[in-house]
Order: structure tokens, then C-alpha cells, then sequence
């Protein structure tokens, strides 16, 4: 190599040096960023409380079916004690029956309100994560 070959080998050797602890600075800073719970908690918080409102909402109805289907039981407790019995008086050696479901009004109203709760929490969360990665891009 010649003496003047020397210095410009020298400063492109320094120049790529200088790139790649850039590159691994960069690389380090991008890992405890990615690991800093705090701070994927901040940056994600509309994220965080749209999930948490869907989650409250869906808990909501779901409590408020099981009352509503409870209630409907209960109602329906004195029928179904006497249909036992004329069940009983008319055929003694079978008495059981099929469990039977919902009624059909209640059960359309239950399934409506599924279906609406999980179109809400997915526009809900589609928004959310659209807004979450337009703020953070």
C-alpha cells in the first residue's frame, strides 16, 4: 500500500467505525425502548383505555343478561311446577323432561345483543390501534 493509499484507507476505516457504533448506539436505544413497560404503557395509553372500556361494556351486558335471564327463570317458576305435576299425575314413571330453551323472544335479544357488543369492540379497537399508529409513525 502506498503512502498515500495510507490516509484515505484510514478515514474510510474511521468514517465506517463511526457508522456502525451509530448503527449499534441506535440498535441499543430501540431495545430498552421496545422493553420499557412504562413507556409502551404512555405511549399506547388510548390503546390501554379503548380496550378496557370494551372489556367494562362487554362485562356489562353479559351481567345484565344473566339478571335478565334470571329473572325470566324465576318468573316462569310457578308454570313449570305445575306443568310437573300434570306431567306427574298423567305419566308417573317419567317425569323428567328435556331441558328447555330460552324463550324465543329473549333469546333473539340475547343473541341481537352479542352481536351488537362484538361490532362495537371491534370498530372500537380498529379505531383505537388506526389512531395509536398514525400518532406513532
Amino acid at each position: 500500500m502506498s503512502s498515500v493509499e495510507e490516509p484515505q484507507v484510514a478515514k474510510t476505516a474511521d468514517r465506517l467505525r463511526d457508522e456502525f457504533l451509530v448503527t449499534l448506539r441506535e440498535l441499543d436505544r430501540r431495545a430498552q425502548r421496545a422493553l420499557d413497560v412504562r413507556g409502551l404503557i404512555r405511549d399506547n395509553r388510548r390503546v390501554l383505555i379503548a380496550a378496557g372500556a370494551g372489556l367494562a361494556a362487554v362485562m356489562v351486558v353479559i351481567i345484565g343478561a344473566s339478571v335478565a335471564l334470571s329473572r325470566s327463570r324465576q318468573s316462569r317458576f310457578p308454570e313449570r311446577r305445575i306443568e310437573g305435576l300434570r306431567r306427574a299425575r298423567e305419566n308417573p314413571d317419567r317425569l323428567a323432561t328435556r331441558a328447555q330453551a330460552l324463550p324465543r323472544p329473549l333469546g333473539v335479544l340475547v343473541s341481537l345483543l352479542k352481536v351488537a357488543v362484538l361490532v362495537a369492540g371491534t370498530q372500537l379497537v380498529r379505531r383505537s390501534v388506526r389512531r395509536a399508529l398514525s400518532a406513532g409513525g
